[in-house]
């Protein structure tokens, strides 16, 4: 009970916002009953008072935008340019005095060299960015935001100068050019820092009164004591968080081998102590951890120290720390802490992160990660991979919707693959948006999602995020063997992708196979549903190739179910004779058909595909693809010019046919509305090229409207 109230307590005063949303209830509830009998009184007093407080807090936001603007000018007077960082590694480093408590900083800010000073680099989370607090920099006025000052407050050494790189501080916020150009090194400064700190914020029992204070030191006694002995552990009241660090700190150097038993059993005690695993719960929760830019921080550095208020562990330690609270069952569903660890254990190996499809792989991996610019989604991430995969080129003054158009075309020639327009498939249907742009937010839940075609095993490298269920399910996580195994369009590289004049609409090569003729409804079981759906497909399938083939291709079970299964199976296991076999058969299944549809063509070939395809979409073959895709043609064409003509009314209409009869207009535009399994194409059967070649195969151009 005491536990429970002191946390009780705790949570009050870290969320002290609670309060006034509860007095808040509080006082329209108790207002709302008399309102209906003193309703000419009560009503016209709640609207006064609703618009002065309205009034009251667009006047703070103005004078909040106001300081804001004027610290933002006059920080940008101080600096100087970089006109030589392209060619020696100048950047600057911020000296910050040396000083005590909650005196004001004064900080100095010097040009120097990447590769020849003796620096510490800062990795943080930037919180509100408006500069509110004031401080000295060479000098004059500067102003900061309230996560860097309060870091800068307890990094400063009360003796001597400490020198910091530190973003918000050493790049010119206000010009686009050097932010650019910094955006390139990013790696290098923060592998050349002799330590990167990673600043967590400040200590999550700072509130803790004494008693609390008792409480925790008394609670904590039985694990600490151990370790460093009851006398040092007398000597002051422990809060939780400083009772964490120091079991951190003494597990990895203070127990000798010959205990490891004790060892043992201080660890399962922590893991179990829940007033102890409190404070990395929420340690572990904090935004850090969520951020684009801090990945990147955190996996090429050299050496890391964790920092909390006051309190610093390196690195080693902090995980030796989350491994031995079992952090699986403590931090968020996406586990970042794990996908972090992950990441910088294969940089330091490989001095990259990730496999051969480079930076897709990263961006579809830490896409759940947060940042304040899109653009930084792709940007944060190419310190990481091979020099050799990095075809993007930071620029602050583009706009995400053209630094990601830029990035599909650059992936798409460097490559020669369309795994891109694969991989955007899981993420938003592009159809349904007004640029090639993917939307992060709106990507479903792992346990939702239909398995890729093409790039299947890619979720598994998916950070362990659990289902809106709380839990994991097996088939879901279980790699599916059509990883790789296609090859529609025999192995020909996609040819050099163009952009029309319109920065919308892309050019692509390919050739139409056929056209779906019939759909059957989408399949939205859950486990142990399959049976019902399974039953409705085939006898949809039966009654359909007869139909469209008028007899004279016959209906075939086994191709039906290899195009369930994504041809893994052409028959149903019989259970329990070869009940792994069966599991099998309904995992790769659910897999293939989850949220998809089936649909027979005009020429009788069985597939699946988007939920959102319509029967008319064309069955397509595009180079540099493993699988089909689905196109769509529209209403819409684009003119001599290669400009789009768009058709929304009866007007639009009429200007198109006169613009057809003079052939002012030329092109049709497609949509692209994701891959597609269709048995018996999924592999080229012949020689693709010499196909080509002879002109038997006629390669046409889409020109895809996003």
């Amino acid at each position: 009970m005491a536990l429970t109230w002191t946390r009780t307590k705790r949570h009050l005063k870290n969320h002290q916002f609670g309060f006034s949303l509860v007095s808040k209830v509080l006082i329209y509830c108790a207002l709302a009953v008399p309102a209906l009998v003193f309703s000419p009184i009560v009503i016209p007093i709640w609207c006064i008072s609703w618009l002065v407080q309205t009034t009251l807090t667009t006047r703070r936001e103005k004078q909040k935008s106001r300081v804001a603007e004027q610290f933002r000018l006059q920080n940008s007077r101080i600096y100087k340019s970089l006109d030589r960082l392209d060619k020696d590694g100048s950047f600057r480093l911020v000296e910050i005095a040396p000083g005590h408590g909650s005196e004001k900083l004064e900080c100095r800010l010097h040009i120097s060299n990447w590769r020849t000073s003796q620096y510490e680099a800062l990795s943080y989370c930037w919180g509100d960015p408006t500069p509110c607090h004031q401080i000295l920099m060479n000098g004059l006025p500067f102003g900061t935001a309230n996560e860097l000052h309060n870091a800068l407050l307890h990094l400063r050494y009360p003796d001597k100068p400490r020198f910091l790189w530190v973003d918000a501080m050493c790049i010119n916020q206000e010009d686009d050019k050097e932010k650019s150009q910094q955006i390139r090194f990013m790696r290098e400064i923060y592998r050349s820092a002799s330590n990167t700190i990673v600043w967590l914020g400040e200590c999550p029992d700072e509130y803790l009164d004494n008693q609390e204070r008792v409480y925790a030191r008394n609670n904590s006694h039985h694990l600490i004591s151990s370790l460093v002995g009851p006398e040092r552990f007398a000597t002051k009241d422990w809060t939780y968080t400083e009772a964490i660090f120091l079991f951190a700190n003494s597990l990895q150097h203070a127990i000798p081998s010959s205990v490891a038993d004790q060892r043992r059993d201080l660890v399962a005690g922590l893991s179990m102590d829940e007033s102890l695993s409190d404070p990395v719960r929420s340690l572990s929760d904090r935004p850090w951890w969520t951020r684009m830019w801090t990945l990147q921080e955190l996996v090429v550095s050299r050496n890391i120290t964790i920092q909390v208020d006051k309190y610093s562990i390196e690195w080693e330690k902090w995980c030796f720390l989350m491994d031995s609270v079992n952090p699986v069952n403590m931090l968020s569903p996406s586990n970042l802490y794990g996908a972090l660890k992950r990441s910088r254990d294969d940089y330091q190996r490989n001095e990259h992160v990730g496999g051969p499809d480079g930076l897709l792989e990263l961006l579809y991996m830490f896409r759940h990660k947060e940042c304040t610019q899109k653009p930084d989604m792709l940007y944060a991430l190419l310190g990481l991979v091979r020099p050799q995969d990095c075809f993007v080129i930071p620029d602050t003054t583009k706009s995400f919707q053209v630094v990601f158009r830029d990035f599909i075309k650059g992936y798409i020639n460097h490559y020669g693959s369309l795994v891109v327009l694969d991989t955007i498939g899981l993420c938003i249907a592009p159809y349904a948006t007004s640029h090639w742009e993917p939307s992060w937010t709106r990507i479903r839940d792992r346990d939702d999602a239909p398995r890729s075609f093409w790039r299947s095993n890619l979720i598994a490298l998916d950070p362990g995020v659990e289902n809106r269920f709380g839990k994991i399910e097996n088939d879901v996580l279980v790699e599916v063997p059509w990883g790789d195994s296609f090859s529609a369009s025999g192995g020909i590289p996609a040819l050099d992708c163009t952009f029309a004049s319109h920065d919308d609409i892309v050019v692509l090569h390919g050739f139409v196979h056929d056209t779906i003729a019939a759909l059957a409804g989408e399949w939205e079981c859950h486990l142990g549903d399959e049976k019902g759906y399974f039953k409705e497909w085939e006898s949809f399938a039966e009654k359909h190739i007869t139909k469209l083939t008028e007899g004279s291709k016959p209906y075939s079970f086994a191709d039906f179910v290899r195009t369930l299964t994504c041809g893994t199976f052409d028959s149903i296991p019989e259970t329990p004779q070869d009940e792994s076999q069966y599991v099998l058969f309904r995992r790769y299944m659910r897999a293939a058909c989850r949220h998809r549809k089936f649909f027979v063509t005009k020429r009788g070939y069985f597939g699946l595909c988007d939920a959102d395809c319509l029967p008319g979409d064309s069955v397509c073959v595009l180079l540099g693809a493993d699988v089909p895709f689905i196109l769509r043609e529209t209403q819409h064409y684009l003119d001599e010019e290669s400009n789009p003509v768009f058709v929304n009314n009866r007007q639009d209409k009429k200007i198109l046919q006169s613009r057809l009869v003079n052939g002012l207009v030329s092109q049709k535009l497609s949509k692209f509305m994701g891959e597609a399994y269709v048995d018996d194409i999924m592999e080229y059967n012949g020689d693709i090229k010499a196909d080509m070649e002879r002109g038997s195969l006629q390669i046409q151009k889409f020109y895809f409207w996003s």
